[in-house]
């Protein structure tokens, strides 16, 4: 239901999705890494008008060995992501050909718009001794839109560009327990239309975090971080905290995961504006035969602009899937999924739910 994303337009529809995929692997004497590429089609009944075919690829390199050659101590990793897609994702979901890491997906869901999507992500580390080390990570990511394919009931798109650099040294200070001190920054710059030279608004953090991880039981591990952090926008200044948390189970048939999340992301729609973003997630899976497996998850957002806007998004989701293998290299999935978003703007409120049904095959040859 709602396949245009806006209030007033709940329509059903029967949607065919198709996605071939495909991962090469390099493992070579300086460099390995993997590229992965896929298409993914989609056929609709009653609204035709919105068939698409949109790309994503992403690479991977693993440049130790180049290093090694200067410094056995030195390590390097450089990540890129690129997406199209007419249906920006509230949630991260376990969905054929949306399988790209996204820093923008904080629960918000857009209308539906052409949209791209870039990031790329650098992670180095320096060994310092045998149980510390000295880490830092650069991640650039770029969304652009394109053609509306429904206008919002509220507010734009904007063009966003967002940076962020961390920073900090590592130490392992106990077998099972791993502490961490970081710096961070973050620049995020927001433009309208496709002039990408003019710059309509934007606003930068700045912070540190101390992170923590520990395997708690065989079964069960524990990260979490929490800091400061300053946002500046234009002359507004203020401090948050930030949390994240996960917490890890895994038995033999069974795992689950918890997530929540309390950090700083710029808003790309209705307006470009820094927002106290909040995230919480529950997934858990069990086996229950052999060839049978069901998946459960439940996410909760809430996200709110900093400083005068008057911005508000909330959502949920939860769904149950059921993974049947049907041969070694085929497996049958089927899917429920209920989801409520509501944006709030000012005196204006705007609320939709969507819900989807999705019966699918996933092949793998290796």
């Amino acid at each position: 239901s709602n396949v245009f994303f806006v209030r007033g337009s709940n329509l059903q529809d029967y949607v065919t999705t198709v996605t071939p995929q495909v991962m090469v692997e390099h493992r070579g004497r300086l460099i390995s890494g993997t590229l992965t590429g896929s298409l993914t089609g989609e056929h609709y009944v009653r609204n035709p008008g919105l068939d698409y075919i949109a790309p994503s690829i992403g690479t991977e390199l693993n440049l130790d060995s180049v290093l090694a050659k200067i410094d056995r101590r030195a390590k390097l990793t450089i990540s890129e992501r690129f997406r199209a897609t007419p249906q920006p994702l509230a949630f991260i979901g376990p969905q054929v050909g949306n399988d790209v890491p996204d820093n923008f997906v904080r629960g918000i869901q857009s209308a539906r718009a052409n949209t791209r999507t870039n990031m790329l992500k650098a992670m180095g580390s320096y060994e310092l001794t045998q149980a510390s080390s000295f880490n830092i990570t650069y991640m650039h990511s770029i969304r652009q839109y394109g053609q509306q394919l429904a206008t919002p009931d509220v507010g734009s798109f904007f063009n966003t560009t967002y940076q962020t650099i961390t920073a900090g040294p590592q130490v392992r200070v106990t077998p099972f327990d791993i502490l961490g001190l970081n710096y961070q920054y973050l620049q995020s710059d927001s433009s309208r239309g496709t002039n990408e030279t003019s710059v309509n608004s934007g606003f930068s953090t700045q912070g540190g975090n101390i992170t923590w991880n520990r395997v708690l039981t065989p079964t069960l591990t524990a990260d979490a971080s929490g800091g400061i952090s300053e946002v500046k926008s234009g002359s507004t200044r203020s401090l948050q905290y930030v949390v994240n948390a996960q917490l890890e189970w895994e038995h033999q048939n069974a795992s689950a995961k918890l997530l929540y999340s309390r950090s700083i992301f710029p808003s790309f729609f209705v307006v470009p504006s820094p927002l106290l973003s909040q995230v919480a997630s529950l997934s858990a899976s069990y086996k229950l035969t052999n060839h049978l497996s069901a998946t459960g998850v439940v996410s909760y957002a809430l996200n709110e602009a900093i400083g005068p806007v008057q911005l508000r998004y909330e959502s949920r989701s939860e769904s149950v899937s059921l993974n049947y293998t049907i041969t070694r290299w085929l497996t049958g999935i089927a899917t429920v999924r209920r989801s409520d978003f509501n944006t709030v703007r000012g005196g204006t409120d705007v609320a939709f739910d969507r819900n989807v049904v999705i019966l699918s095959l996933r092949g793998t040859w290796d």
